[in-house]
């Protein structure tokens, strides 16, 4: 991970606090939602703020330049590494002849081809952002960083192209009786029952939220492992067939699945691009509430229709 991106990364830890939870015990989404506390908020202003050799530069600006944190003068040529940056000057590069030019700068603001990730894009207009402030001549103030800050954080989420499922990707059942509508019941219940959680499972955003602070690529290899839950869940759900009174609902538990697999992929992929990973985060609760929707409204449509199941069918699982 490259310093531009790491500290996109350690923003983007910051900006997520909190999530849901998907549970598939009851067949029914279980959601728990944890507001920012001022403790929390508190901690992130101190880490932002943080400049522990005292050169003029913040901790997360000593990312950016590759400059030691505890180095006020990281090159040795007796200016301080803050100074250097608003005369113009390479930090890491001992003077009299290490003035920034454009070639270097363009190497750190400017982006590549069409397979650079989101990540390497946002950090370096980011980065470019954060020198033309900073070589403005104008002290680069505590409101200048939190506007920054504010800018980056207010481009999300930034909504990704996903596939929506229509009438044309499902089987529709050959009539609406109450015997397919029984049996279509059923049938969303056996797969229900086949990835149910045998115990509390780890919110998805508190893992994705733990491997970007500790960069730990393991830890996100359990979002994996939900990813395909979800790939068969959806698999499952797609060859059953639906009775047409009950299609419109069907497409949006289909949906609704598809919109958390998303989400959750995005989310595994936090330590290659944590950008498209901050999107999926943010994207996740909606998911789960529109599968909470989905789920109750097959629940609402069998009360309607005075459709009940036994304790031993699977169907049970979608009214109890």
């Amino acid at each position: 991970m490259t310093p531009r991106t790491k500290i996109i990364s350690g923003v983007a830890a910051v900006a997520i606090l909190g999530g849901g939870v998907f549970f598939l015990r009851t067949g029914r989404t279980e959601i728990k939602y944890n507001s920012i506390t001022p403790e929390q908020a508190s901690k992130a202003a101190e880490v932002l703020s943080k400049d522990q050799d005292n050169d003029g530069l913040k901790d997360w600006e000593e990312e950016l330049w590759n400059t030691n944190p505890l180095n006020k003068d990281t090159d040795g040529d007796g200016t301080v590494d803050g100074e250097e940056i608003t005369l113009g000057r390479d930090p890491v590069k001992a003077g009299p002849d290490d003035e920034l030019d454009q070639k270097t700068i363009e190497a750190k603001t400017v982006p590549g081809g069409g397979d650079w990730t989101e990540t390497d894009r946002l950090s370096r207009e980011f980065f470019a952002k954060y020198l033309t402030i900073k070589q403005s001549g104008v002290p680069f103030t505590a409101e200048e960083e939190e506007k920054l800050l504010a800018d980056f954080t207010q481009r999300y989420p930034e909504p990704r192209a996903k596939k929506i499922f229509t009438e044309s990707d499902i089987v529709l059942a050959k009539n609406d009786d109450v015997a397919s509508l029984r049996a279509y019941g059923n049938a969303i219940g056996t797969v229900i029952n086949a990835h149910k959680e045998k115990e509390d499972v780890e919110n998805e955003l508190i893992i994705f939220e733990r491997a970007l602070e500790n960069e730990d690529a393991l830890d996100l290899q359990n979002l994996d492992g939900r990813v395909k839950r979800y790939e068969s869940i959806l698999a499952g759900f797609k060859t059953i067939p639906a009775p047409r009174n009950v299609m419109l609902i069907h497409l949006d538990l289909l949906n609704s699945i598809e919109s958390i697999k998303e989400s959750v992929d995005g989310m595994a992929g936090a330590l290659t691009d944590s950008v498209r990973a901050l999107s999926a985060a943010t994207a996740y609760p909606a998911a789960i509430e529109d599968l909470t929707k989905a789920l109750d409204d097959i629940a609402r449509f069998f009360e309607m229709k005075q459709i009940t199941f036994g304790k031993d069918e699977p169907g049970a699982i979608l009214t109890q």
